[in-house]
């Protein structure tokens, strides 16, 4: 009998252990264009239904780089859908940063509404015109705090989301704020730009007490294409890491099939690996979040193409499907890859039930576009919704 009571009493802190440890598993909502963060507000609404508990607010500025690949200027599009190949990318200027801060503070008061925490993470991305490549922002030594034809990035982009924040949103909200995403090169070079940002941003955002604010690097050349750090940069960067509140990672690192919970550890552990191979210390009690993962169910690297077979979607997950959604090219019409991309979601929220990581998890936001929008949330990618997996989130959210 009193080993029955022992074993029941061992089950109950388990559980208790597990849901203390466990972390969220939310939605991303794209802030592409005009037009995206115009109907910011409406994707809450939306993620609010899906049974999100906290949703990840993702804007973005574009930027035009010269020969040698530095940041010419900034410039955003109205509608990148309608126009297409006509697509103007404009120069920032004060109509952009003062429409962008009204829909922000709009979006960021609608999540208040619907009782959702907020995440953000902004990012920039070279202007493209229909479906042609991009030079990857992670390999851009950006200067947040220069100025281009009269904008750096921090005016652009960080400034009327923190003035968004401070308009917008109660004290006693929870906001996980991101400086950047992906942007590792810009780190590297320039990271006491980041940390005058956090500061000012800090500052203003004083009284917010539940305020959190990071970084957020790729899961691999966490500072670019490099070889090595150089003893000036990486004292300026440890500066930036002994301030922030948690640090993200993008979580595309290749999986096995069917996945494991390892896999995702192992994730974060070669992460941080990196980063100690740089010499940067991280302190143990440093959160970490998975900014970015998702299945995207693509050929390595083709981004209109999707695999075959569950070995190759498990090979690379950040290789997806891109742009108007079309049946014949619909990774998940495919049983094999479809039962797959059950298996990894359930496997993703197994691991944030209890990361077993030594550090906390704070959380873990799906790439809600093409072909990784696994709850249909972006317009135009409805029909890769998979009600499996969205009644799957609800359930595990549901249980924080």
């Amino acid at each position: 009998m009193f080993t029955s009571i022992k074993k029941t009493a061992i089950l109950i802190f388990a559980l208790i252990t597990a849901h203390a440890n466990a972390a969220p598993m939310n939605s991303s909502i794209i802030l592409n264009d005009l037009t995206d963060y115009a109907y910011c507000s409406e994707q809450v609404d939306k993620a609010a239904l899906l049974g999100n508990d906290r949703v990840h607010i993702v804007p973005f500025v574009n930027m035009k780089l010269n020969l040698w690949k530095n940041v010419s200027e900034y410039c955003y599009v109205e509608d990148s859908v309608e126009e297409e190949t006509g697509t103007v990318c404009q120069s920032v200027d004060n109509y952009f940063v003062d429409t962008i801060r009204h829909y922000l503070k709009e979006c960021f008061e609608r999540a208040v509404e619907n009782n959702l925490e907020i995440a953000i993470t902004p990012y920039m991305e070279e202007f493209r015109i229909g479906d042609g490549s991009v030079y990857w922002r992670n390999r851009v030594s950006m200067d947040p705090l220069k100025q281009h034809k009269g904008f750096s990035f921090k005016q652009a982009l960080i400034d009327p989301i923190v003035e968004a924040i401070a308009a917008g949103v109660p004290q006693e909200t929870f906001v996980e704020f991101s400086l950047e995403g992906e942007m590792g090169e810009s780190i590297r070079y320039h990271s006491e730009g980041y940390e005058h940002m956090l500061l000012t941003s800090r500052n203003i955002l004083k009284n917010h007490w539940n305020l959190r604010m990071g970084i957020s690097l790729n899961y691999s050349n966490v500072f670019g294409f490099l070889a090595s750090v150089g003893s000036r940069s990486r004292r300026k960067i440890q500066s930036l890491f002994d301030k922030i509140d948690f640090i993200g990672v993008s979580a595309y690192r290749e999986v096995s099939y069917p996945t494991t919970v390892e896999n995702f550890q192992n994730i974060v552990y070669l992460f941080l690996d990196e980063l100690r191979g740089h010499k940067i210390v991280v302190p143990k009690e440093l959160p970490v979040r998975l900014t970015e993962v998702g299945l995207g169910g693509g050929l390595l690297l083709k981004y209109t193409e999707p695999a075959k077979t569950p070995q190759q979607a498990a090979e690379s997950p950040f290789s997806g499907v891109r742009g108007e959604y079309r049946e014949d090219k619909d990774p998940w019409k495919n049983p094999a890859l479809r039962d797959f991309r059950r298996q990894y979601h359930r496997t993703l929220m197994k691991f944030l039930a209890n990361p077993n990581l030594g550090r906390p998890v704070t959380g873990a936001y799906i790439w809600s576009l093409g072909s990784w929008d696994v709850q249909g949330l972006s317009e135009g990618f409805e029909d890769y919704k998979d009600e499996v997996i969205t009644e799957d989130i609800k359930k595990h959210n549901s249980l924080q």
